[in-house]
């Protein structure tokens, strides 16, 4: 969703201009199915779910599962796999990237760039997202922002990255729509275990099998996950780290649903 909305912007200011974004997808399964949905359609769709509806860049955009093409001359790389894969994205990047490359990691948990310590010349660095973007279905090449603000959280060593390596960068994900909050190191990695908390929501959600909405309805989940971001949170106090100051106490948390 990023990606796109930042080729958007770029056809829309330089309409003349090559291909500037490449999005890599998987070779097989559902990244060829959006691989292929993408060719039938002439681009990709990108839908708010708010009522806004982003279509047509796909000049400016190029969909391969080649991660030579994808990553060769690459200034800047947002990278939104699961941490499990940063392995595999990272002898991608050591085979095909350049190595001076701004690497900005769209990942949840902590010290993301520490997977990536086997290599040299990059700049490597994680980002905090607040808000949900989703796929509408296997056959079509759409996406739908779940969340009315989006935001980005970087940390200021970030910010200087990605602008010497692609300037205005900063300034096309605000013209796209997105909040940019740029912090110093230690605001950043309170941002960081805040995300954390927030995201403790996702486990007893999936192994509920319920829907986000049926989920907020549920006082007993709500209980688990309440209890759950406390402990979590006295977990850090106890070791001397913060969250950021936008969380709910722990004393709070429970009586959030009135449990």
């Amino acid at each position: 969703f990023i990606g796109g909305r930042i080729a958007l912007e770029i056809s829309r200011e330089s309409p003349t201009l090559e291909p500037a974004v490449c999005f890599l997808v998987n070779s097989t399964g559902r990244g060829d199915a959006f691989k292929q949905a993408a060719l039938r359609n002439g681009g990709v769709t990108l839908c708010s779910g708010f009522g806004r509806k982003f279509v047509g860049f796909s000049k400016n955009l190029v969909i391969t599962s080649d991660p030579a093409e994808a990553l060769a001359g690459a200034a800047v790389i947002l990278c939104a796999t699961k941490r499990g894969a940063n392995k595999n994205v990272s002898e991608l990047l050591a085979a095909h990237a350049p190595p001076n490359a701004t690497v900005l990691l769209f990942q949840n948990g902590l010290d993301a760039p520490s997977d990536f310590h086997v290599l040299s010349g990059f700049s490597i660095f994680q980002v905090v997202t607040t808000f949900n973007v989703v796929r509408a279905q296997d056959k079509a090449a759409m996406f739908v922002l779940t969340s009315p603000t989006p935001k980005l959280t970087l940390g200021k060593d970030a910010e200087t990255a990605a602008e010497a390596a692609a300037p205005g960068i900063t300034r096309l994900l605000r013209k796209a729509g997105f909040t940019v909050k740029v912090v110093d190191s230690i605001a950043f990695a309170r941002a960081q275990r805040g995300k954390l908390i927030v995201n403790l929501f996702n486990a007893p959600n999936a192994l509920s099998g319920l829907c986000t909405g049926h989920s907020l309805l549920s006082p007993g989940l709500m209980r688990l996950v309440a209890e759950s971001a406390a402990e979590a949170i006295k977990v850090l106090d106890a070791a001397g780290l913060g969250a950021t100051d936008r969380l709910p106490s722990k004393d709070t948390l429970p009586n959030m649903w009135g449990l």
